[in-house]
């Protein structure tokens, strides 16, 4: 196992993965978003996005501030989930 990888899955291990640089939490939390906007649109949908919802969760820093990036995608998910209503 190579050290970026060791790494990385240390900060799982710690719960830690908001210390990644910015760019890549601002990666993973877009495509983290992606994965439950398509799993909320899903059959079964109640049982399948808690999984995504904790991992998006584990790549919030402690104070609780995110990119204005991901506010933005993170709102337009939420106006769209709750319009399905």
């Amino acid at each position: 196992m190579d050290k970026k990888s060791f790494a990385h899955k240390f900060l799982i291990f710690v719960e830690e993965l908001s210390y990644l640089p910015s760019e890549q939490i601002i990666m993973k939390m877009m495509q983290i978003l992606d994965h439950l906007f398509m799993v909320n649109n899903n059959y079964n949908n109640f049982h399948n996005e808690p999984p995504h919802a904790m991992l998006l969760n584990s790549y919030v820093p402690s104070t609780g501030n995110i990119t204005e990036q991901i506010v933005s995608v993170y709102g337009n998910i939420k106006v769209h989930t709750k319009s399905q209503k």
